[in-house]
């Protein structure tokens, strides 16, 4: 069952990201990375740093391994690391500058790991806890007492939570047993005293999955537990309340599951459910964040039927749940973002995986949006000359310009290509070149004369090459 084993992938060393507004330097953009040997890679987590930039937390296959990127608030790559790790799931930042993250050695059998990586990707420590089996941590975050909470499942069935101190020193490990499967999700600190943790539980391999969230004091004692038919992902305190993303699988065909949000008081008691709905679509929550007490955000994907397409999208809701925006990303055949954090300056990062360089291999994917969840098209760059993999988009001239746009092209290899004219909600509306063309010099001319002033995007893409750049039309 895809909500109760997660499956995590690991990073190499990076050859090139496909940036956005690398020359105008944009606090919005998207960007993919991707390592030197062409193997799948996977965005796990993003935190902020102190200087305004992030560290990416990177999975990669064949083999196993971790890659820290270090990049400035505009998505420049400033330093990048791997590490002889397996298998990261989450991160958050510490409070000098520094990044905890936490995951689980292959195989399986293997302890769970912790470790403090500074802004260049350097371990600065690592610490194994023992298990008696499996043990997969989940979420981990820093708690008011500037000690880390991670909560998982060990020995593959049973609820477990960790605390450790900014060196890495266990202070408790708690093992919660259950008749066969209980796995926390998330956690958050209570609004009163101790920790909340969100997660599934089953009580055979027939039952269906549950919800449950379990309250426990400040060294891992349960208080108490309370079950939901909902299947919860994430937990978030709001003022005296708390905020739960849910998920609702469709036992009958499988193919509509959706998604939903719940609002608890401190006893569990349940005061709001929304449910959201996308014909079509099967919706899956990755992560949800409070911004105020009456305004939330989620992030989802949503993976078209039946040709199994997944695009991710967030969208912000008021304190009864009624959608207020929603943003798609990616528009590739896969894309998923996993985590998202509030930056600094109010707007948001979010880190996932896609597919947008070449097909059926995923790149790590990562989003800086401003407050209102806008980010611009996956490789928008500023004016100028840009070459990638021998691939020249060139003199995009004049830009800005107020009749026809002139566009000269430099192909290296015959092949299949398209040359898209987007607004700048991300809607086409001229397409100007579809075809399979030669290798050689090319010349296109736009007239916009029928279109209003404004901001526009031109997307080259095909061969593996996707490239955008953004013009300015003025009448």
């Amino acid at each position: 069952m895809r909500y109760v084993i997660r499956i995590l992938f690991l990073f190499p060393v990076i050859l090139f990201s496909f940036n956005v507004s690398a020359f105008t330097q944009s606090l919005t953009w998207q960007k993919l990375y991707r390592g030197i040997d062409n193997y799948d890679t996977y965005g796990a987590d993003i935190c902020q740093l102190n200087d305004g930039g992030f560290l990416i937390i990177s999975n990669k296959y064949n083999p196993h391994y971790v890659f820290i990127l270090h990049v400035n608030k505009f998505g420049g790559v400033l330093d990048s690391n791997s590490l002889s790790l397996t298998n990261c799931v989450t991160c958050v930042p510490t409070n000098d500058n520094c990044c905890m993250i936490i995951g689980y050695e292959y195989p399986p059998s293997a302890s769970v790991f912790a470790a403090k990586i500074n802004s260049t990707g350097q371990i600065v420590w690592k610490k194994n806890y023992d298990s008696t089996g499996a043990t997969e941590c989940e979420k981990i975050i820093r708690t008011t007492d500037n000690k880390y909470l991670c909560c998982g499942r060990t020995n593959y069935w049973y609820g477990f939570a960790m605390k450790i101190d900014e060196n890495g020193n266990l202070l408790w490990k708690k093992t919660y047993l259950v008749p066969f499967i209980k796995e926390y999700k998330w956690v958050c600190e209570s609004n009163v005293s101790g920790y909340v943790l969100a997660g599934i539980i089953l009580d055979s391999a027939t039952s269906p999955a549950q919800g449950i969230i379990t309250k426990i004091d400040t060294s891992g004692n349960i208080f108490w537990e309370r079950r939901y038919k909902e299947v919860i992902f994430t937990i978030n305190k709001i003022t005296t309340n708390y905020l739960l993303s849910i998920y609702y699988p469709d036992t009958i065909s499988y193919q509509a599951d959706h998604t939903g949000m719940l609002k608890i008081d401190e006893s569990g008691n349940i005061l709001t459910k929304k449910i959201y709905f996308s014909p079509g679509y099967e919706l899956e929550n990755q992560d949800c964040k409070v911004i105020n007490p009456n305004k939330y955000l989620f992030l989802n994907y949503r993976q078209k039927l039946p040709n199994d397409t997944s695009s991710a999208y967030a969208f912000f809701t008021d304190s009864s749940g009624s959608v207020l925006r929603t943003y798609v990303y990616g528009g590739f055949d896969y894309s998923i973002l996993n985590k998202a954090i509030i930056t600094s300056d109010g707007g948001f990062a979010f880190a996932g995986s896609c597919n947008n360089i070449t097909p059926h291999v995923n790149s790590a994917f990562v989003i800086r949006t401003d407050s209102n969840l806008y980010a611009p098209p996956v490789g928008i760059f500023g004016s100028g000359q840009q070459i990638l993999n021998g691939y020249t988009l060139v003199n995009v001239y004049p830009n800005p310009f107020n009749s026809q746009l002139k566009i000269s092209m430099n192909i290296s290899k015959t092949g299949y290509y398209q040359l898209i004219l987007y607004n700048i909600l991300g809607k086409e509306i001229q397409t100007i070149l579809r075809e399979t063309i030669v290798a050689g010099a090319y010349k296109k001319i736009v007239n916009m004369n029928n279109y209003p002033s404004g901001i526009y995007f031109l997307k080259f893409h095909g061969e593996k090459i996707n490239i955008c750049q953004k013009i300015v039309f003025i009448k």
